[in-house]
């Protein structure tokens, strides 16, 4: 019983911010797909009109520390059915970095491209449950 303690214990001490270890193995691929995307967007995604403007705005918020999942995201996205690669280009979908108010670094994959928003990302969405 002490030993699966000490092994719980020891997992959870090692999850999230106190994880230290990033490197994935050089042959792994990242799998996003459909339904991770839309659980990963209820945890930490958001939609949004800005007040000033009326403008749609997509967001999503990682530590910087995985920015790898956020460059397959927005991968994934600038790769959906129905993405108009003459008119956007994947700079569209933007990623950036600040530190938020607890000197944390987070990454931002953000969207404010409202024909994006609209005729891909928003059908996308609706189409999956």
């Amino acid at each position: 019983p002490d030993h699966t303690y000490a092994q719980i214990l020891n997992l959870k001490n090692t999850m999230n911010r106190k994880r230290t270890n990033f490197l994935q193995p050089i042959d792994h691929k990242m799998n996003i797909t459909p339904y991770w995307l839309l659980g990963f967007v209820e945890g930490e995604g958001s939609f949004f009109v800005r007040k000033d403007t009326f403008q749609l705005i997509f967001t999503l918020s990682q530590s910087t520390k995985d920015i790898a999942v956020m460059l397959a995201i927005r991968e994934f996205l600038y790769n959906l059915p129905g993405v108009d690669k003459q008119s956007v280009d994947i700079s569209s979908l933007r990623i950036s970095k600040r530190e938020d108010s607890n000197n944390h670094n987070i990454t931002h994959l953000t969207i404010s491209k409202n024909e994006f928003l609209k005729n891909v990302l928003i059908p996308f969405f609706s189409s999956i449950t």
